[in-house]
């Protein structure tokens, strides 16, 4: 029984990873969260200075699509604090 579960959800999970990674590219071609972008001006002005880190710093090293792919799964799962670095 457990096995028929799991074969179940395998369509599922696909269409929920599917579903994420859409919404990680929107996210990201917005370019929220991005301080290297030119157009982000009040973005940067606001973090350049500051003693507390940027929203989204944890994921520097992995690259800004990775990184929003993350979080869009964090907040799907009910990890709200992407909705307060906004």
């Amino acid at each position: 029984m457990l096995i028929n579960v799991i074969i179940d959800l395998k369509q599922f999970m696909l269409f929920y990873f599917i579903l994420c990674g859409l919404f990680s590219l929107v996210y990201s071609v917005t370019g929220n969260q991005n301080m290297q972008i030119s157009a982000n001006n009040l973005f940067r002005e606001e973090f350049k200075d500051s003693e507390d880190p940027y929203p989204g710093i944890e994921y520097r090293r992995i690259g800004q699509v990775l990184g929003n792919y993350i979080n869009i799964i964090k907040a799907s799962t009910g990890d709200l604090g992407l909705v307060n670095g906004a």
